[in-house]
């Protein structure tokens, strides 16, 4: 709009609200998630030096924002998965942090089963209220307890046919 130079346009952009809109798009802002992130790495690592974090991210944009806010508290790495979490083979973290929720109740599934492999682990949900996060781990987790429910009734009725054959 400001390359063309009508007069709607000009109207347009110096609309009150459209300058504070577009002032506030300008601004180079951190989503309030990313400080909350880095107080909840900091406050892990100095309760144990030793302990092994991952944090996942659904979105590639938000992936080097994360890695600059944490490389000031610890050496992270970067690991990109192709198509989900199946396809990383990373041995087993302490702590997984879900930076963001993800629909799919097998994708959360697969996040969660990197942590705790060998030792109790600990899973750490950043949930914007809301916000698509927050749908999206209440989805994920209505979806795996109806999963869960099948599989269940699946069971049950396995044991009942098995019992009917002896």
């Amino acid at each position: 709009m400001k390359s063309t130079k009508s007069q709607a346009n000009s109207r347009i952009l110096n609309d009150p609200q459209i300058k504070k809109s577009l002032d506030i798009l300008n601004q180079d802002l951190e989503h309030p998630k990313i400080e909350k992130m880095k107080e909840v790495v900091k406050r892990e690592l100095d309760k144990n030096k030793d302990v092994s974090i991952i944090v996942f991210s659904h979105y590639r944009d938000n992936i080097n924002s994360i890695y600059e806010n944490i490389k000031e508290i610890c050496n992270p790495a970067i690991l990109i998965g192709q198509r989900g979490e199946k396809g990383l083979h990373i041995p087993s973290a302490d702590i997984a942090i879900f930076y963001d929720s993800v629909p799919s109740e097998i994708r959360t599934i697969q996040r969660r089963g990197r942590v705790g492999r060998t030792k109790l682990g600990k899973i750490i949900f950043m949930l914007t209220r809301k916000t698509r996060d927050e749908t999206y781990f209440y989805t994920a987790l209505n979806k795996e307890k109806k999963m869960k429910a099948i599989l269940k009734g699946l069971q049950a009725k396995g044991k009942q046919t098995l019992e009917d054959l002896v």
